[in-house]
C-alpha cells in the first residue's frame, strides 16, 4: 500500500509527505521532482519549454512507473487528479489522501511566486479561484479520506493521517 497525497498547489503535499515517509520508514516520492529531473529543468520551464501537454505526457508516465511500488509516501502535483489515468493507477495500490486548504491561506502562500505557470496571468487571484473552484471537486471526487489543514502544521497534519489510516486498519503500530 502507499499514501498518496493529492490537493491543490500550495496545500504543503511535499513537506507533509517527507515528514509523514520519515514517521512510516517508508519512501518518499514526489512526482513533480521525478519530472523536473526527467527534463533536467523545472516545472515553470517544462510548461515555457514544452507545454502543459508534454507536462502532463510526462507526469502519466511517471505515475505509471511509481504506482507499482509499494510503501511510498507519494506527493502528486496538484494536477494529477486531470487524468483519470493517473487516479485509476494510483487507487491500484494506495490511499488518495486530500489535503486541503481556504483558497486565501493558499493565495496567501504562493499567489506571489513566480515559478508556478498555471499562475502567470493578469489576474492571479482570479485564475487561482478558477483552477482551485475546478479541481477541489475532482480531489474530493477521487479521495479516500480529506484533511482540512487550515489552522494545522505539518506535524498536527500528519498526526491526523496516521491517526485516520490506523483507525481504519490500514496502517498497524501508529
Amino acid at each position: 500500500m502507499n499514501l498518496v497525497l493529492i490537493g491543490f498547489m500550495g496545500v504543503g503535499k511535499t513537506s507533509i509527505g517527507k515528514e509523514l515517509a520519515g514517521r512510516l520508514k517508508w519512501s518518499f516520492i514526489d512526482t513533480d521532482s521525478l519530472i523536473e529531473e526527467s527534463y533536467s529543468m523545472s516545472v515553470a520551464t517544462i510548461f515555457a519549454k514544452h507545454g502543459e501537454a508534454s507536462f502532463r505526457e510526462t507526469e502519466r508516465k511517471v505515475v505509471e512507473g511509481i504506482a507499482k511500488r509499494q510503501r511510498c509516501v507519494i506527493a502528486t502535483g496538484g494536477g494529477v487528479v486531470l487524468d483519470r489515468q493517473n487516479v485509476d493507477c494510483l487507487k491500484r495500490r494506495g490511499l488518495l489522501i486530500h489535503l486541503t486548504l481556504s483558497l486565501e491561506a493558499i493565495f496567501h502562500r504562493i499567489g506571489h511566486q513566480n515559478e508556478r505557470p498555471l499562475l502567470k496571468t493578469q489576474d492571479p487571484w482570479k485564475t487561482l479561484e478558477t483552477l482551485f473552484r475546478f479541481r477541489e471537486q475532482l480531489y474530493r471526487t477521487h479521495s479516500d479520506f480529506t484533511i482540512d489543514r487550515d489552522g494545522l502544521g505539518v506535524n498536527e497534519t500528519v498526526e491526523r493521517i496516521l491517526t485516520l489510516v490506523s483507525s481504519h486498519g490500514l496502517i498497524s503500530g501508529h
